[in-house]
């Protein structure tokens, strides 16, 4: 994926429905363009191009967040995050008449994330909280119900697997659309709280902060 040339409108497009599901090992490589294309490219309504320099993450980090959650698994043991990805099916032409169906087949594509962390940093919230982030769903798929659908199954396993009853948000302060979505859905920022970016050097302007957003789950 170009993730550095991708456009898209953010008017409210036709719902497509999509797969929620588990990261594997197999999926890194092509998360790592969604990630950045929903992050650093030119296109879509929650890219950060031109406030942040260079990458949302890069390949170690995501094969390290990857790794720990494949390790959790195959103990058996509760693991500390988990990485859901939505899915959507592409036709792709197997053979050279198009106009034959038999020659096509249903692949299914890669089109967002979200990460879900048990607990965190006690400053931001209670014990009973989750947060939620490296949320993102490809510019050319976004205002299509697919970033909803990836924050509801966040917030149920959540709920179920980890008992949390609050999720938080750390929500980039300059991108007003941002904020504005996540009022939609329920989050609330209380006039006060803030995170510091962990990278002050990489923004525009180093005085900018997340917003800390709650929400009962």
């Amino acid at each position: 994926l170009d993730y550095r040339n991708m456009s898209t409108s953010a008017e409210k497009k036709q719902r497509v429905e999509c797969h929620v599901r588990a990261v594997q090992s197999r999926d890194a490589s092509i998360l790592y363009d969604v990630i950045n294309a929903a992050y650093r490219g030119t296109g879509g309504w929650t890219t950060e191009a031109g406030m942040v320099a260079g990458k949302r993450i890069e390949p170690d980090q995501l094969g390290k967040y990857i790794h720990e959650i494949e390790e959790a698994s195959k103990s058996n043991s509760s693991p500390s995050q988990v990485i859901f990805i939505a899915e959507v099916p592409t036709v792709k032409k197997a053979g050279d008449d198009d106009s034959n169906s038999n020659n096509k087949e249903v692949e299914m594509e890669i089109v967002g994330c979200i990460q879900t962390i048990r607990g965190g940093d006690s400053k931001d919230h209670d014990d009973g909280a989750s947060s939620f982030g490296m949320f993102a769903v490809l510019p050319l798929y976004q205002s299509a119900g697919i970033g909803r659908a990836l924050l509801e199954e966040a917030h149920s396993y959540a709920k179920t697997q980890w008992g949390a009853t609050q999720g938080v948000m750390y929500v980039f302060e300059p991108r007003s659309e941002l904020l504005r979505w996540y009022e939609k859905v329920g989050y609330v920022w209380d006039g006060v709280s803030y995170k510091d970016y962990p990278h002050t050097h990489m923004l525009t302007d180093p005085s900018w902060k997340f917003r800390v957003m709650r929400k009962q789950l």
